[in-house]
């Protein structure tokens, strides 16, 4: 049973749910014309909600309802307008007769809408175990920076999510743009961040630079992204990059939304180009986190065995640097898919690119690509020598045409390696929901 079946089944048996109190207090009802006046608005309102209502089954049931109601408001009707005792004895007569028929019809007819709906989610659970007879795996995600490019995470993500159910995934590593795209998951808000994302509508720099400085477009995108009823029930990090040194703190946000969050958010994505106001964060300048980790995995692989019993099965780095290779830097036991996701598109990379067609074509790319990869990779029992050998084959048949393409990214990643070389592993991770709660201890001291 698709998600339009079930809003549609749901909405209709509230409506169902309604008439049969509305059927309750009817036969409570007595002499009194002000209340059947009032019973003559509440039937009259549910008839018009039935009636936008559309049935999962047969219209058979909607117009063997929508008659009974038509029935019902007409009595109640005749009711108010009885002159003798007589006339309005009958009339109670037929409106009870109404109302047991359409009581009778409305559990019947809710009886069955449950009864399919049980068969339809039974026979999807069913294919689903069949599908994905594997055994849950524990994965991490990492975003690179992105800008425009981001729509190529979107649509890989949206297409990941066919294959893992989505609390397979258990922590999130993003930088710069690819941040916003782990902040969408994490909070489970992906459509509304697509949509936004699909809204910029421009196709040149110095076009978004415009909108930025006339309509403030990244503040206002940003206000309307990160909201106070947002809860993270996926563990965030993303990196933000302090400078003259270029040293780099890797901040973690978990659980309900605090204010505190979008200075660190803000400047963690603090754009080139594309933000105008600078940040600072303890007295300090911070700018854009993919200055100084554009490709975020080391949090991942530091700490993921603090927030996951046993560590991670799987990490997918998205990022866009074809000639990238985590072991150059890395040495772990955690199986790690890396994707230069452009490569979905011929290794188009428009950076501030955010026309409506360029961004349907990447979305749509890495969808393909998308169910492509993850076909090939959850199909087996995904043990971790299984999860090796098909990341092992995807990074053979990738490797030779990567290694002829070159980008802006690859000179991100080597600016990278300043930050690399100066930064602090043992300061460098920090808990930034616990220090959102001690700043508020500290400040409660004060007062």
């Amino acid at each position: 049973m698709d998600l339009q079946d079930k809003v549609s089944a749901e909405e209709k048996l509230n409506v169902c749910r309604r008439l049969l109190c509305v059927a309750q207090t009817a036969n409570c009802y007595t002499e009194d014309k002000k209340t059947l006046k009032k019973l003559v608005a509440v039937v009259k309102r549910e008839r018009k909600a039935h009636a936008k209502t559309s049935y999962p089954l047969t219209e058979e049931h909607s117009s063997q309802i929508e008659e009974l109601i038509l029935m019902l408001f007409r009595s109640v009707k005749r009711l108010r307008k009885a002159r003798t005792m007589l006339d309005y004895r009958e009339g109670m007569q037929t409106l009870a007769d109404t109302l047991r028929l359409l009581e009778e019809q409305i559990q019947a007819d809710s009886d069955e809408l449950l009864n399919y709906a049980r068969e339809q989610d039974s026979a999807q659970e069913g294919e689903s175990q069949k599908k994905n007879g594997r055994r849950q795996l524990k994965i991490g995600i990492v975003y690179s920076g992105a800008v425009s490019k981001s729509a190529y995470q979107i649509g890989f993500t949206k297409s990941l999510l066919k294959y893992v159910d989505r609390s397979e995934i258990k922590l999130i590593s993003g930088a710069s743009m690819g941040m916003l795209v782990g902040y969408a998951l994490a909070a489970n808000k992906l459509d509304m961040f697509e949509s936004l994302f699909r809204n910029i509508k421009t196709g040149k720099m110095a076009t978004l630079l415009w909108k930025v400085v006339t309509e403030h477009l990244f503040d206002k995108g940003f206000k309307a992204f990160a909201r106070p009823q947002d809860e993270l029930d996926i563990p965030l990090t993303f990196p933000v990059c302090y400078i003259p040194l270029l040293s780099v703190r890797y901040y973690w946000i978990v659980g309900q939304h605090n204010p505190v969050w979008n200075r660190y958010i803000y400047a963690g994505t603090n754009l080139p180009f594309v933000t105008l106001h600078p940040s600072f964060l303890r007295g300090r300048l911070a700018i854009d986190g993919g200055a100084a980790d554009n490709i975020p995995l080391y949090p991942l692989l530091a700490r993921h065995k603090e927030y996951v019993a046993d560590g991670l099965d799987l990490i997918i780095v998205m990022h866009f640097d074809a000639r990238y290779d985590y072991r150059r830097d890395f040495v772990t036991d955690v199986p790690i898919l890396e994707l230069d996701l452009a490569i979905c598109n011929g290794f188009s990379k428009h950076h501030y690119n955010f026309s409506a067609d360029y961004v349907d074509e990447m979305i749509l790319a890495a969808m393909e690509y998308g169910d492509k990869i993850c076909d090939r990779l959850f199909s087996t029992d995904c043990s971790p020598s299984e999860l090796r050998r098909v990341i092992n084959e995807i990074f053979l048949e990738e490797h030779e045409s990567r290694q002829q393409n070159i980008s802006v990214d690859r000179l991100v990643t080597m600016l990278n390696t300043i930050a690399k070389a100066l930064r602090n592993d043992s300061k460098c991770n920090k808990d930034l929901y616990l220090t959102v709660n001690s700043d508020k201890k500290r400040r409660k001291r004060r007062n």
